[in-house]
């Protein structure tokens, strides 16, 4: 795990960015996952386009056209605004690739090694066993009733949790850049189904009425089968549960 600016936790395993502040997490697709990756690895240095999409596309390098790696860097920026950091932490440099700048904090946190369980048991008996003899009886019953007390209120407050994220549909969608011509306040999001980001550009560019009046819009489909769904909502959906929204089907990405 990477610890951005002190703010924002990265997680290459999981593909996602996290606000410390406000628990966000925004998913990421796995090409841009990995030209983070490669940015922070070789930071304050200019990374090559054809280095970023052999680390990001593998062996699909060869066939990844232009304006799907310049998607996924918009894409990559427009996740990190949306967890609180400044788009401009990757840079692009002209002609030549792209920086992740050398101000930007980076901190490389390692998982945590388990202690060695033997000596964890003989510890955890001897403070037991100090605990027993120094404790008397109503010492004893009164942690018990905080704890008990304790698990309870855990339990509730999981509960409670649990029910309000069950509420919350769109939880997965990343953003995307709206067309020129919409409104710029309107905000389109999109599942990231797929590798590439282009069904979803070129439908949003055919239908800016869904940026009129509206300010949220969420676009799922899967381009083998051509079907595009929009959800066009008054509010964001994904935070708020008396959001209006209505839905359109699309069997053709032509229409």
């Amino acid at each position: 795990m990477y610890v951005i600016n002190n703010l924002v936790e990265f997680r290459p395993n999981e593909k996602s960015l996290t606000n410390r502040s406000t628990g966000l997490v925004v998913p990421l697709l796995l090409p841009a996952t990995l030209c983070l990756l490669c940015l922070i690895s070789h930071q304050g240095e200019v990374v090559p386009q054809n280095t970023l999409i052999k680390e990001g596309w593998g062996v699909r390098d060869g066939i990844t056209i232009p304006n799907t790696f310049y998607q996924t860097v918009l894409t990559l920026r427009n996740a990190l605004e949306e967890v609180g950091l400044s788009r401009d932490i990757i840079r692009t440099i002209a002609r030549r690739g792209l920086t992740l700048i050398d101000t930007t904090i980076i901190e490389y946190v390692k998982p945590s090694v388990p202690q060695n369980s033997v000596d964890t048991g003989v510890e955890d008996n001897k403070a037991n066993t100090s605990l027993t003899l120094t404790l008397n009886k109503k010492i004893l019953a009164l942690l018990k009733t905080v704890t008990f007390v304790f698990f309870i209120i855990a339990a509730i407050n999981c509960i409670l949790l649990y029910q309000r994220r069950a509420t919350m549909p769109f939880q997965n969608f990343v953003l995307l850049s709206a067309p020129e011509n919409a409104n710029k306040k309107c905000k389109i999001y999109y599942e990231p189904t797929e590798p590439s980001i282009d069904s979803y550009v070129d439908f949003a560019k055919k239908h800016p009425e869904f940026c009129i009046k509206k300010d949220y819009v969420y676009l799922s489909g899967y381009s083998n089968t051509g079907r595009i769904v929009s959800f066009v909502c008054n509010n964001d959906a994904r935070r708020d549960v008396s959001a209006f929204c209505s839905t359109n089907y699309y069997w053709s990405r032509h229409q």
